[in-house]
């Protein structure tokens, strides 16, 4: 069974990686950081960089799956990817997408303990 308090904790985390403009890209999934400039990842990038050093790699499938499983639901698309992507998305709408997640990811969690 996925542990859904592990991936509240990984959502938080990629929300984190990208939390202003500057540190969220369309298009490609990671710009490696250039001269002390961070790097940048799209939703997906950003999960897959906070999930390395939290989740095993024998986790990592199930409790990736599940954050993507929640960000499809606050965006209400299945590719979370192409929701990203999509020409005039904007960061707000990213942010308010992960804090969306982030809330279902803990009605999960709350369900899971009790």
């Amino acid at each position: 069974m996925p542990d859904y308090t592990q991936t509240l904790v990984l959502l938080r985390d990629a929300k984190e990686l990208i939390s202003t403009p500057d540190r969220w890209v369309q298009g490609t999934s990671y710009i490696p950081m250039k001269a002390g400039v961070p790097g940048r990842h799209c939703m997906v990038g950003a999960i897959c960089k906070a999930a390395k050093p939290e989740v095993n790699e024998r986790d990592f499938g199930a409790v990736y799956s599940l954050a993507s499983f929640f960000l499809e639901r606050s965006t209400e698309t299945p590719h979370i990817s192409v929701w990203n992507d999509t020409p005039g998305r904007t960061h707000a709408e990213v942010m308010a997408a992960f804090d969306k997640a982030i809330e279902i990811a803990q009605t999960a969690a709350g369900f899971q303990r009790g």
